[in-house]
């Protein structure tokens, strides 16, 4: 993430029933440049044959169910 542009925050939640990270993230970019610059590079990026699915939200607490 970082060669997109500096990384404000970066959470990652874990499974509550055993502790091991879960199947996502959710990074905070320092500027709109590197919100752009992850999006146009990295979506479709393919790790260990899995791709990578990049989206833009715009307020953190209507993707989270509480």
């Amino acid at each position: 993430m970082k060669f997109c542009g500096p990384v404000k925050s970066w959470k990652r939640p874990q499974d509550p029933a055993n502790g091991t990270p879960r199947g996502f993230g959710f990074c905070e970019f320092e500027s709109a440049e590197g919100v752009l610059r992850a999006l146009r590079l990295l979506t479709k990026f393919n790790i260990d044959g899995q791709e990578l699915m990049v989206c833009r939200v715009l307020n953190f607490f209507s993707v989270v169910k509480f």
